[in-house]
């Protein structure tokens, strides 16, 4: 019979495990796998949920002398199962891949609004997942912003309760063991390459288009991250061949004029259309297709402006594909009207790239979250 080791989890209040009853904590008992001879210096011993809770289930834990970073970085390689999770701004999202791709579990939460708080709800999402599929399982986290190579700190991250935080060293403490953690547009663009609408190309351009802009790269399988770990950041450089009144274009929140996302986010669409402090753009194609002048020529405007984004990404990176995502993505005439205007601006006497509609829609960024560690030795 195999040992483990057990530590107390304190969790105040519902609220930190995503508002899961206690009677579902208490089934969360970490699926319990052989380790080697030189490991029997594990034990098990059982543990509870401290205050509002007192029912009693098992974490597994290395003892301090032990190597958790070798041992648990090896889990990736020994799992039948990736664990992915998308940490938004209002909603995390776990979900839980078989081997061949397959999901077989998927939850969401709200987020919650302090940083330790969102610690805790990952650990009990990662718990009733695990709890779910019987076995450990690899995880990997998609952020909305970076891990800086230079002070290991979240940087530019739209969720400011991560910024300044370790937050991939701490939520690897908080689950004792290695937590892979990436930019939410890049397990956006890795999870459409490796099975999705990019699937056979070898470099592919993943593009979210949603409250704002951002976008990843993926180079035959592998996230291209870049030196400071901003690979694909598009959404932050000025819109290209802007027309007079275009000129110097809206303060972005990232304090420069003119970003592309000030002009072809969700957010940015709307307040073109519809004036300072509109945010929501989901009924514009609806009124453009009822006869609304107005919200047609702001759809014309929307998608000369992508186009020109996207061939300043060509004449860059030159991708095999490029896939779009996020919420106006959805928008149809974008597969019309984008690839027909992108020509006129590529340096190239003929421009081929295909604009794709992503495949997984909402699943793609728990996916590609999940997608961070190599498939499972069989």
């Amino acid at each position: 019979m195999a040992s483990f080791a057990a530590k107390r989890l304190k969790i105040p209040d519902r609220r930190a495990i995503g508002g899961q009853h206690p009677e579902t904590l208490a089934r969360c008992e970490a699926a319990q796998f052989p380790i080697g001879a030189q490991d029997r210096q594990w034990t098990a011993q059982p543990f509870g949920v401290d205050h509002l809770f007192s029912h009693n289930f098992r974490i597994l834990r290395p003892l301090h002398h032990l190597s958790k970073h070798n041992y648990f970085g090896q889990i990736g390689y020994m799992s039948n199962f990736r664990i992915g999770i998308d940490l938004g701004g209002t909603k995390i999202e776990a979900a839980v891949l078989a081997r061949d791709g397959t999901e077989v579990f998927r939850h969401r939460v709200p987020t919650p609004r302090g940083y330790d708080e969102t610690l805790r709800t990952l650990a009990g999402l990662v718990c009733e997942a695990e709890q779910r599929v019987a076995d450990q399982a690899s995880v990997g986290i998609g952020i909305p912003g970076v891990i800086s190579p230079s002070t290991g700190l979240v940087k530019n991250a739209s969720s400011i309760a991560l910024n300044g935080h370790a937050f991939d060293r701490d939520v690897s403490d908080a689950l004792e063991r290695e937590v892979r953690v990436e930019n939410d547009a890049n397990c956006f663009a890795l999870s459409e390459a490796l099975d999705g609408a990019g699937r056979g190309h070898r470099v592919v351009f993943g593009v979210i288009l949603g409250t704002g802009c951002g976008g990843g790269i993926v180079v035959e399988g592998k996230v291209l991250q870049g030196r400071h770990h901003i690979a694909g950041e598009w959404g932050h450089t000025p819109l290209p061949w802007p027309a007079p009144d275009e000129v110097p274009g809206l303060r972005c929140w990232c304090s420069q004029y003119g970003c592309l996302e000030t002009t072809i986010s969700g957010t940015g669409l709307a307040r073109d259309c519809d004036g300072p402090g509109a945010v929501d753009a989901r009924n514009i194609p609806a009124r453009a297709a009822a006869g609304e002048a107005r919200a047609q020529a702001a759809l014309d405007r929307h998608a000369d402006r992508l186009a020109r984004g996207l061939a300043q990404i060509i004449c860059l990176l030159d991708p095999d594909a490029i896939v779009l995502g996020g919420g106006l993505s959805n928008m149809d005439h974008l597969y019309v009207q984008v690839p027909a205007l992108i020509g006129r601006h590529v340096f190239s006497d003929v421009c081929t790239t295909p604009i794709l509609r992503n495949m997984h829609g909402d699943s793609s960024g728990v996916r590609g979250a999940a997608w961070l560690w190599p498939a499972p030795i069989s």
